[in-house]
């Protein structure tokens, strides 16, 4: 990955990325108590209804925040009499590489995978329930709650739809799309498996 240090820059760009980091790093304090938190419940609602997957929220949101800091500092450099136009570099690009911009948005929107998903709701079950009664079938619901284990974590192989349910609601669809498959007893499948069976159909007709 690209790293921000003064050996990047030019003598001018080196004087302006120092300012812009004495200048955000006591922008972010302020913004922690008066921006991030309203920030983050206005982002978690507004994406809330977004039909995109995790991942693309997530970016979707970091792109907002970094918007509203950026701006930020253009009005503080502009209020020191400075022109945006004579600033050298890209603010965008160093705010992205601190710290503090990342802590925010793992704040706002922290890593996920299917795995680690998956293990919450096993030590949770009544949260597993509360939320898997709007998207599953109670026959898959009363079959993953059989197997449920509040200590150890194991992957079994009625978690399978679970995971790949959360895989596609954390990174979207993705792999190998095929144009039709045959299933032998299929009635024997329950609806969250052949949806995910669907899901790597190019277009499902179920």
């Amino acid at each position: 990955m690209y790293k921000f240090t003064d050996t990047n820059f030019n003598s001018k760009q080196k004087r302006n990325y120092k300012i812009l980091r004495l200048m955000f790093n006591w922008a972010c304090w302020l913004a922690i108590a008066c921006l991030v938190l309203p920030v983050s419940y206005e982002l978690l609602a507004i994406y809330r209804e977004d039909q995109a997957n995790y991942e693309l929220k997530k970016q979707k949101a970091a792109n907002t925040v970094l918007g509203i800091l950026t701006e930020r500092f253009f009005l503080q450099w502009e209020e020191e009499g400075k022109e945006r136009s004579r600033f050298q570099g890209d603010p965008k690009e160093i705010i992205q590489q601190t710290s503090t911009f990342k802590t925010m948005m793992r704040n706002i929107y922290p890593d996920i995978t299917p795995e680690s998903a998956l293990k919450k709701l096993k030590k949770n079950p009544n949260d597993f329930i509360r939320y898997a009664a709007r998207n599953m079938e109670f026959e898959d619901i009363d079959n993953w709650l059989y197997h449920v284990a509040s200590d150890e974590f194991e992957i079994r192989e009625s978690d399978v739809p679970i995971l790949d349910y959360l895989d596609f609601c954390i990174r979207g669809k993705s792999g190998t799309s095929w144009g039709h498959i045959a299933i032998d007893e299929a009635q024997n499948l329950t609806p969250m498996q052949l949806r995910m069976l669907a899901r790597r159909v190019d277009h499902p007709s179920a």
